[in-house]
């Protein structure tokens, strides 16, 4: 009996020891289950983050495409709207000339009525030419000068009358007198290169545009050369009789006049003689040389002057023309020709956006001996539109 209970006294320290020892490792499985817990609960939220970020790229990925998406139509858009646009613009600009060409040629059929019977093979019509000219010139005395001046030409073709009489609208004389190139005094009435001293000058303008004449056709026929009596400048009652001839043509050469007298009741007496030169160098090309004198005599003033202008002259396709050449401008002294102006000159034309509107340049480089100026440019910038 005192046997066993020796061995249990022996075994309790044992048995303590096992005991804290399980105490001991049963907080050390808590500890590490928590930790345990805690990383996979860290690591959740970490993926969730990821998502999160997923998410935001690509929300932002998806934005940004859509924009580009936006502005890649909008660039695409464009050309397409500049396009209608000038598609719009063009229809409404033809369709103003159709009414205005409309108008002309109502008011040509009731004029054509009121001389006789119409023949409706042969309708009346009209035709109207619509001209913008800005003028510069970097003048060494008075410096740099623009003008602007706009000019109205037009024919009325009536049938009916034209057994008779021909209807001329406006007067190319008046354009003559004021040509960009002209190098002498009597060029035009304000300056001697062509410009106006203002900018626009509206009275000049009317003047220059209210021009008429009748035209005697049957002397025409009979005497060979035209009569007209109109009026020009507003006030100017005149009395024009002009020839024009085709002297020799053959092969490429071609010569020709163009010559009138006419008398004013302003303006008086004015004379010019013309004589062109044509020489064909092919199809689309040609040398021109045009010489001619003029003589006016208004008042107590009397001037002859002269003038000879050589170009060459191409033509290409779509209605385009450059020239290029040589002009001199002088007088007539005591029937003595002198050198006023001479210098190089260069042209450009053609057709821009619709066919029946033209653009036309031009650039001079002139001198003026009686002004005391040294050779200058100038130049021409001309819108024309036909009707």
């Amino acid at each position: 009996m005192n046997k066993p209970t020796k061995i249990s006294c022996s075994l309790l320290p044992l048995l303590t020891c096992l005991c804290l020892s399980s105490a001991a490792i049963a907080e050390d499985s808590s500890q590490n289950k928590a930790s345990t817990n805690n990383d996979s609960i860290e690591t959740d939220s970490v993926q969730t983050n990821d998502i999160e970020t997923q998410n935001v790229s690509m929300e932002t990925e998806g934005s940004s495409s859509i924009e580009a998406s936006i502005e890649a139509d909008d660039t695409e858009d464009e050309p397409g709207m500049l396009t209608t646009i000038n598609q719009e613009a063009a229809e409404w600009a033809d369709g103003q000339r159709e009414e205005v060409k409309g108008k002309l040629g109502d008011w040509a059929h009731i004029m054509d009525d009121w001389f006789g019977e119409p023949d409706p093979n042969k309708p009346a019509s009209a035709s109207l030419r619509v001209v913008l000219d800005t003028r510069w010139a970097d003048d060494p005395i008075e410096g740099s000068q623009v003008s602007v001046k706009p000019r109205i030409r037009g024919r009325l073709k009536l049938p009916v009358l034209e057994k008779r009489l021909s209807l001329i609208i406006g007067d190319e004389d008046l354009d003559e007198e004021r040509i960009l190139t002209q190098g002498s005094k009597g060029s035009n009435s304000n300056n001697n290169q062509g410009y106006q001293e203002k900018t626009y000058d509206r009275k000049q303008t009317r003047d220059d545009n209210a021009s008429i004449a009748l035209r005697w056709s049957k002397i025409e026929e009979a005497l060979g050369f035209d009569a007209d009596i109109g009026i020009r400048s507003g006030d100017d009652v005149y009395l024009k009789l002009s020839a024009d001839r085709d002297l020799y043509e053959q092969d490429k050469w071609k010569v020709s006049t163009h010559n009138y007298y006419r008398y004013g009741s302003d303006s008086e007496h004015a004379l010019k003689g013309e004589l062109n030169f044509q020489y064909a160098l092919d199809h689309n090309s040609f040398v021109n040389n045009n010489i001619n004198v003029r003589y006016r005599h208004e008042g107590d003033k009397e001037e002859t002057d002269w003038s000879n202008e050589l170009r060459q002259i191409h033509f290409f396709e779509k209605e385009k023309q450059l020239s290029y050449g040589v002009s001199a401008f002088g007088y007539f002294e005591n029937s003595e020709p002198s050198l006023n102006s001479y210098g190089p000159t260069i042209t450009y034309r053609q057709p821009f956006w619709r066919d029946w509107l033209y653009l036309q340049t031009e650039l001079n480089y002139f001198n003026d001996k009686d002004e005391d100026k040294d050779h200058f440019l100038s130049g021409l910038l001309r819108l024309e539109a036909l009707f």
